[in-house]
């Protein structure tokens, strides 16, 4: 019974926010965001705090967690049902504490999907990770500040869907990519960027999901310098992956 209540909860918490009802409010002040700022996207990203270490962004999840809470608390009079709402907000943000990876050489089980171009190996890069039913959410940190956000939806609706609603919210992209470049029926990949931020969605048909990313440009505009020439485990050569990465995902 957990577990069902739990997933309810998560698709309730997350309706919540999708449809503007978790709005950020005093537990997440907000700001002037950025053109690309996710929270242009989705109410739940309101002041993403970008460069700050892990423990300040549980916190910030933490308090999104409990922001996103309130509608569904406010609809339930039921007392039992309302302290299982407060329990499973406190229980999903201890999860998202617990879901630390430091990225060392091992194989983590994300060597191999839709963020294993996120990530290298030995370069000081870590991650944290948040599910809310079909969506999860990935926080990449680098010497313990983060510096992207990726969100994954296993949603079955067209990618060129995802693209017309961030078309609505962003504007016209910087650059696409097709399935069939001549043609340009099929969009795989598109690209926004600010002085502040550069967001990608992309399709990942192969894994059964679309993403959107953001990457915070202070530390995505040098990382594959800051890296020393370790690859991400999803990052194909011409030779193909090499074969450090190989002995990782075998």
């Amino acid at each position: 019974m957990k577990h069902v209540w739990f997933a309810r909860f998560t698709l309730v918490l997350l309706a919540a926010w999708l449809t503007g009802a978790g709005a950020a409010s005093a537990d997440v002040p907000r700001g002037a965001p950025d053109k690309l700022d996710p929270v242009r996207s989705e109410d739940r990203w309101d002041l993403i705090p970008w460069g700050q270490d892990f423990q300040t962004v549980c916190s910030w999840v933490e308090a999104a967690l409990t922001t996103g809470s309130r509608a569904s608390l406010s609809s339930t009079p039921d007392q039992h049902a309302r302290d299982r709402i407060k329990a499973q907000v406190i229980e999903s943000a201890a999860a998202f504490k617990t879901s630390w990876i430091e990225f060392t050489g091992q194989n983590t089980g994300y060597n191999v999907s839709a963020v294993s171009r996120d990530f290298a190996h030995d370069a000081g890069e870590a991650m944290a990770v948040q599910h809310l039913g079909k969506v999860t959410d990935y926080y990449f940190f680098r010497n313990g500040a983060l510096w992207r956000l990726v969100t994954t939806d296993a949603s079955k609706q067209p990618f060129v869907q995802l693209l017309t609603k961030l078309n609505k919210v962003y504007g016209d992209p910087t650059s696409m990519t097709w399935s069939d470049p001549d043609k340009k029926t099929e969009p795989t990949s598109a690209r926004w960027q600010s002085s502040l931020l550069t967001v990608d969605a992309e399709a990942h048909p192969d894994f059964g999901t679309r993403l959107i990313r953001w990457t915070w440009r202070t530390v995505g505009d040098t990382i594959d310098q800051a890296r020393g020439g370790k690859v991400p485990p999803g990052v194909v050569g011409d030779e193909g992956l090499n074969q450090d990465i190989l002995d990782i995902i075998q």
